[in-house]
């Protein structure tokens, strides 16, 4: 079979998912891999350059992937799909495997061209054919396929990413605090809701609650560096530590009481579960699939409008709720995600003996 997908670096949710799903699929037989990713070139990630790179690197991607197909005949491909314009490649590298025999998997890791019906995605889905399973991540997205793409269901599969979580995670003791302590992570970006936190601490203060914050993930916009000094000047509580890896996040959600992540565009986001390892108290939007994934995790999650709105009644809810600082609560929190995990781990043993048993 042919995986075809984006790995790190650069790392992001999709790549890091690609990651561990390649692990998975070369543990029960030959895999041959594409990196669509220009990983040697990761440090231009962010950057106005980055397109015009995938632009170039789309040539020997393409060049392989008909080697694998023709020469190496293999005949069952693998493809995390881009989302945006680069989903053009996307249609390209579907067309040659549907020309060349091969059976098809789109694992599906983004939510607004589903939700938002895509002229682009819709050549895609009728080039792939109707045997070509979809996965995406979860309820909200398969309904989505279906009646958006139409796309029956006996062709949709759903899986979380909680699938590639484990059950067997170091236990880290939480900080004492005499404040409420809240934390936002993400590649820092207004998608990513950014302003929508700090509202949010601002609503906190105004209504008097007591809080330490603390902000982490990388910035690489100049307009929002900006913003994140002019917050950290106006709340003398809050922290930014730029970007965290390994045992420095997992140290993040430990501390936390409450995390907040009101993005505007998402399918369904490893730091939300990330924040549930360690029961910590979600708050989010309900892009995607996170309103099912926040209410499963007996979290809040409320639709994102207006910023300011979706601000005042998050302040409102944690002023009003003893759930994030109650241990009895955080430890129910972690039972519950136990459980999710489990089940998603059922799930992605299922996919992963159709992929490999699959044949054209």
């Amino acid at each position: 079979m042919i995986f075809l997908g984006d790995i790190p670096p650069p790392l992001h949710g999709m790549s890091a998912i690609n990651k561990k799903m390649l692990e998975l699929l070369r543990k029960q037989g030959s895999v041959t891999f594409i990196n669509s990713s220009p990983s040697l070139l990761a440090r231009y990630y962010h950057s106005q350059f980055w397109f015009l790179i995938k632009v170039i690197f789309f040539f020997p991607v393409t060049a392989r992937l008909f080697y694998a197909l023709t020469v190496k005949r293999e005949r069952v491909l693998y493809r995390s799909l881009n989302g945006g314009h680069g989903q053009v490649f996307d249609l390209c590298w579907v067309t040659l495997a549907r020309l060349l025999g091969a059976k098809i998997f789109l694992h599906h890791h983004a939510a607004l061209y589903l939700t938002c019906p895509s002229r682009l995605f819709a050549k895609i889905c009728k080039t792939a054919g109707s045997s070509t399973r979809h996965i995406v991540l979860g309820e909200a997205m398969r309904l989505a396929l279906k009646e958006n793409y139409k796309i029956s269901d006996d062709k949709i599969s759903v899986l979380s990413n909680a699938a590639f979580f484990s059950n067997n995670n170091i236990k880290i003791p939480k900080a004492i605090n005499s404040a409420l302590r809240i934390g936002y992570l993400a590649n820092i970006s207004f998608s990513k809701g950014i302003d929508v936190f700090l509202e949010t601490l601002a609503q906190l203060k105004q209504i008097g609650v007591p809080f330490q914050a603390v902000i982490a993930g990388p910035c690489h916009d100049p307009e929002l560096k900006s913003l994140l000094d002019d917050a950290r000047i106006k709340f003398p509580e809050l922290r930014y530590l730029g970007g965290i890896y390994g045992n420095d996040k997992i140290r993040f959600f430990a501390d936390l009481d409450c995390f907040i992540y009101p993005s505007r565009n998402e399918a369904e986001p490893l730091v939300i579960y990330e924040a549930a390892v360690e029961g910590v108290y979600i708050l989010s939007s309900e892009a995607g699939c996170m309103k099912a994934s926040t209410q499963r995790l007996q979290g809040w999650s409320t639709p994102l409008k207006s910023g300011e709105l979706w601000a005042k009644a998050a302040a409102s809810h944690i002023s009003s709720s003893t759930l994030a600082t109650s241990d009895t609560s955080r430890q129910s929190r972690k039972k519950i995600f136990q459980t999710f995990i489990s089940e998603a781990h059922a799930d992605l043993d299922s996919l992963i003996k159709e992929i490999t048993y699959a044949k054209a």
